[in-house]
């Protein structure tokens, strides 16, 4: 039988990995449930977020390492804007190798008070080496994938300063959405249609009256026959698991389809896309590898171990939100805080302050109110 420490440490790890909060021990038809069937005392949620979350964190941590350790590995950087405005960024590291599909771990999550290179560049390059400690891993790091922010774009010099062995690739399906996007500015009605989209009655009638005119008709005629499989090959770029070959066999057949397109608007696409992929740092290297990787002569100095890594590399970025389902997030500090009580003021928070010991905040309100 497992003792009481191991079995409150397996509990605290599945209440995280599926995604249970630790408030849901205080239920009392679960935690009757729990008590008849695994014959236990079941703890307060504060005992275990104090005595055993930090303790789950580390052996997820170790876990991850081991898989890590003497394989090449890519790493993601995701930025956003949360719900509270605050930038926050992501690191994800996954294994490279020819005969294993990529697993990717969420390692780092962090605030930033601005985001630019520097601050980015520093948030991975710390991130990383506190993840791998005293382990050499810098020349493992072969491949570097962002979206294609112009300060991505200099984050990518700055690492490779540090990571010498790394090829930065910037989303393919982010790229394509770009081109995509060109579709948008259509002279003539076709623009005019779509800054009219909206939910409001005018818009509505002046999407309708454009819609009936012959100019718009034509212009929807040739979004259907020449461009109507753009969504779907950036569908398939965000399909996991696909190797190497397989993208950049979707992205060339895009750029296939719209160099055949014989007129303005295909011009203006086919223009878009060389512009976008011409900017993009790393992915005409990978189309080498990947020539050499399938048996074709290619002039190359990297070693064939080295090359044989992007077989199975991503080239498409994972979006946090996308991602959290499938990944145990390992940065703890959500889990350090504990909802004692929750209320709220019915007019706007106009003063707040906490007490010495810093056990209370006191807070004033527009409605006359104060709380503690």
């Amino acid at each position: 039988m497992a003792s009481r420490n191991e079995f409150l440490t397996d509990m605290c790890y599945t209440l995280v990995a599926t995604n249970i909060p630790f408030n849901k021990l205080q239920s009392t038809p679960f935690k009757n449930f729990l008590q008849k069937y695994v014959n236990q005392n079941i703890p307060d949620e504060s005992r275990l977020r104090k005595n055993y979350l930090k303790i789950c964190f580390e052996s997820t941590l170790k876990k991850i390492r081991e898989k890590l350790t003497n394989n090449f590995i890519y790493i993601m950087v995701y930025e956003t804007t949360d719900s509270r405005g605050l930038y926050i960024c992501s690191l994800i590291v996954g294994i490279l190798h020819p005969e294993i599909m990529p697993t990717s771990f969420l390692i780092s999550c962090k605030e930033l008070k601005k985001t630019n290179y520097e601050t980015v560049s520093r948030f991975v390059n710390d991130s990383l080496m506190e993840f791998f400690g005293d382990t050499l891993f810098q020349e493992k790091i072969l491949l570097f994938i962002s979206d294609a922010a112009p300060y991505m774009i200099k984050t990518g010099g700055a690492l490779k300063i540090f990571y010498s062995n790394m090829i930065h690739i910037t989303c393919l399906a982010h790229d394509l959405n770009r081109v995509v996007e060109k579709v948008r500015h259509f002279p003539g009605k076709f623009k005019e249609l779509v800054s009219n989209i909206e939910d409001d009655a005018q818009s509505v009638q002046k999407v309708k009256s454009i819609l009936n005119t012959t100019p718009i008709i034509s212009d929807l005629t040739f979004i259907r026959s020449h461009l109507s499989e753009l969504p779907n090959s950036i569908t398939k770029l965000e399909k996991q698991n696909s190797t190497l070959n397989y993208q950049i066999n979707v992205v060339e057949t895009v750029r296939d389809g719209l160099k055949t397109i014989e007129n303005e608007k295909g011009q203006i696409l086919y223009e878009k896309f060389k512009s976008v992929f011409d900017k993009n740092p790393g992915y005409n290297i990978l189309k080498l590898y990947n020539n050499s990787i399938n048996g074709k002569d290619v002039d190359l100095k990297e070693e064939p171990a080295i090359i044989s890594c992007y077989k199975q590399c991503p080239i498409t970025s994972v979006d946090v939100e996308q991602f959290e389902t499938n990944v145990i997030c390992t940065a703890p500090e959500p889990f350090l805080y504990e909802n004692v009580y929750v209320t709220s003021h019915k007019g706007a928070c106009r003063a707040d302050a906490f007490s010495p010991d810093g056990q209370l905040i006191g807070t004033g309100s527009s409605d006359a109110s104060i709380k503690a």
